[in-house]
């Protein structure tokens, strides 16, 4: 990805259609790239300085995770279940949803620091092997047959 340029990859195409608008509108259209839809974004992702995940309401946050497991650090929304999936300092940044202040803070506090952002690249990898579909089917079977002793005894 070129310096100073953002891309943005988006399903929806009258999303992406407002977002160029709003760009142009605020003079930064040239330092953006939207991309539209991406088959498979991972290599995208992991090339990027940073991951924002903006969203007020994601109740999961799969991409999150699998941002976090191709390493790169995750500036996120205190909400939802971002705020359950990032640790701050450890494997992201979370900032105050509604608060573009705070998000720019967060974002240009990280962007020239390599070393930080290097460590946070390495926690969220650590933190992404968390929600591995192997592991999280591990936990519930474990539950399930600490369950059915409990019924039986």
């Amino acid at each position: 990805m070129e310096k100073d340029r953002a891309q943005f990859s988006s399903t929806d195409s009258g999303y992406k259609q407002r977002l160029e608008q709003q760009a142009e509108a605020l003079g930064v259209r040239s330092h953006l790239t939207f991309l539209g839809y991406v088959e498979n974004p991972k290599s995208l992702i992991a090339a990027a300085d940073l991951f924002l995940m903006c969203s007020k309401s994601e109740a999961f946050g799969r991409v999150t995770v699998e941002a976090m497991s191709v390493g790169c650090p995750i500036v996120g929304s205190h909400s939802g279940g971002t705020k359950e999936i990032v640790e701050e300092g450890v494997s992201g940044v979370l900032y105050n949803p509604g608060d573009p202040e705070d998000l720019a803070k967060k974002i240009s506090d990280l962007l020239p620091n390599r070393a930080l952002r290097k460590r946070l690249s390495s926690g969220g990898r650590k933190r992404a092997q968390e929600f591995e579909v192997e592991r999280s089917v591990d936990c519930v079977m474990a539950a399930l047959r600490k369950y059915a002793r409990l019924r039986v005894d």
